[in-house]
């Protein structure tokens, strides 16, 4: 649960773009944003790798990425989120990034 919401708040920061990594339905490649969390009692670290449209300063979106994860999780689940990391595994021109949100089955 952590996981999938640290992943669905980094999609609320300006910049950060859905991704898909491989071919449809392969298996292989990733789909960003994708997080990763570790909980112990009320204590927790995350991991986001996220994909940045190509204009935006990839350093300003890790750094709103990370506030937003940190705050915004810490105040739904009551858990003192320690640290955030924020990797940006893809970098987008605005040829590849889409601009609607549907899902398709091939």
């Amino acid at each position: 649960v952590l996981e999938r919401l640290a992943a669905r708040l980094a999609l609320e920061v300006p910049g950060v773009v859905r991704h898909s990594s491989g071919p449809p339905l392969s298996g292989l490649g990733s789909d960003l944003p994708e997080a990763s969390a570790e909980s112990a009692g009320e204590r927790v670290r995350v991991r986001v790798r996220v994909a940045v449209r190509w204009e935006t300063p990839a350093h300003e979106v890790a750094a709103a990425v990370r506030e937003q994860v940190r705050q915004r999780l810490g105040a739904v689940t009551g858990k003192s989120v320690d640290r955030v990391d924020v990797v940006v595994g893809a970098l987008l021109p605005p040829s590849r990034v889409r601009t609607d949100d549907t899902r398709r089955v091939l």
